[in-house]
């Protein structure tokens, strides 16, 4: 199957066909088909079956399925209505096409109480992107935040590990790991809050 194809299906399916276009992408060769597997069972917010793809023969694959399996042990709940999207900046002269995900979304709960007082701290800067000096977090619309500051949020996130719980730790590593490999091609990545 071409991914194009894969694309079509996981656009195409809906409560009543999800499972069986999962079937047909979760044994497919090319590892963004399998991420394309993974992106379906979140939608449908069928993460127990993430653990089929644990131990895929793909690292990317295996820290996509890490992050998404141990968002379940985290604060926020499975449908928390507020939720923060983590979205690679992408300029005309950047290329991301065909990297999956494409882009996170957490829950307010979480991003609260692991991500936002770090990210405060870079606060203010002038934003090149946006022309103007930004005084902190907007909770309804884009923040970007470009790679240098992501680096020294990513650090202080870091020494923050040892005060949570194992199981909160190993959520916010493969976050910290999925914005690094990110923030290798993209300039920044932009915080999108549905307050």
């Amino acid at each position: 199957m071409l991914l194009k194809e894969a694309e079509l299906l996981l656009n195409k399916s809906d409560s009543d066909n999800w499972e069986d276009v999962f079937k047909l992408l979760k044994d497919e060769n090319n590892p963004k088909i399998r991420l394309l597997a993974i992106e379906l069972l979140v939608q449908n917010r069928c993460f127990e079956k993430i653990e089929e793809f644990l131990k895929d023969n793909n690292g990317h694959v295996r820290k996509y399925a890490n992050l998404q399996y141990y968002k379940r042990a985290c604060i926020s709940e499975i449908q928390e209505k507020i939720v923060y999207d983590f979205i690679p900046y992408i300029s005309k002269d950047e290329n991301l096409e065909g990297e999956y995900p494409q882009f996170i979304e957490i829950g307010a709960t979480d991003f609260e109480h692991f991500f936002l007082k770090h990210i405060n701290l870079t606060f203010p800067y002038y934003c090149e992107v946006e022309k103007q000096t930004l005084t902190g977090i907007d909770h309804t619309s884009d923040n970007y935040i470009p790679r240098k500051l992501w680096r020294k949020i990513i650090d202080l996130i870091e020494e923050d590990l040892i005060n949570h719980e194992d199981a909160y730790r190993i959520f916010v590593e493969e976050m910290c790991t999925w914005l690094k490999i990110k923030l290798e091609k993209a300039s920044g990545i932009n915080i999108y809050g549905n307050l």
